[in-house]
């Protein structure tokens, strides 16, 4: 008897031992599990941060810019000018005005004489439609002149993208240039009149080639 009650006694501890090791089996996996989740999550979110800092662009607030005005050569300080209505930005050289506009059009001019001017617009690539902003850069050249406006590309001097493209003509009184390229999913559309043998065009190009 006394036996049969040690051998119940002992099953009893047994079976309560190999509860508890399974429990402490469980457990381990459940937080195993769990720290392996942890990590799967944290490298998620380290890597979502590197993609991050690598799409980001961090641009200083000014700049150095050279350019030629009036045929001469000058250095100037540049501001950066970040237009929240077209999602861009670019450097502004001292010395000319930035003005964005809610309807679409963001306006750059000379301080000294506001005929000197640069118009600005900013198109999602995915909706804008080459064939009419060729046609719209056309028009735009057109309309100053009554001559057949001529097909122009950036020289090597500017740091344009390769897709650029555009037009420019002159009258006795005034000169344009109307332009446009894809970057960064976006396309920009710029058009710029001066004067005739005013010599500001390089400068407004120096801006627009700035444009992020």
């Amino acid at each position: 008897m006394i036996k049969h009650h040690l051998f119940h006694i002992a099953a009893v501890l047994l079976l309560l031992c190999l509860t508890a090791c399974g429990t402490d089996n469980q457990s381990s996996a459940d937080r195993g599990s769990e720290n392996q989740e942890e990590n799967g999550q944290q490298e998620e979110t380290e890597d979502a941060g590197q993609e991050i800092e690598e799409d980001s662009i961090i641009r200083l607030l000014e700049q150095l810019v050279q350019f030629e005005l009036h045929g001469e050569e000058i250095e100037k300080t540049a501001f950066l000018q970040e237009s929240r209505e077209n999602n861009y930005s670019l450097y502004v050289i001292d010395g000319f005005t930035f003005t964005g506009s809610e309807l679409g059009t963001d306006q750059i001019v000379y301080d000294q004489d506001a005929s000197q001017m640069m118009q600005i617009q900013s198109y999602p690539a995915d909706t804008a439609e080459e064939e009419e902003l060729d046609s719209l850069a056309y028009s735009y050249a057109e309309a100053s002149s009554s001559e057949i406006p001529e097909a122009w590309e950036p020289s090597e001097e500017y740091s344009f993208p390769d897709n650029t493209a555009g037009y420019q003509s002159s009258s006795d009184s005034e000169e344009t240039l109307s332009f446009y390229f894809e970057k960064n999913n976006k396309v920009m559309a710029i058009s710029i009149t001066i004067t005739k043998d005013f010599g500001s065009t390089d400068a407004f190009l120096k801006m627009a080639e700035t444009i992020e």
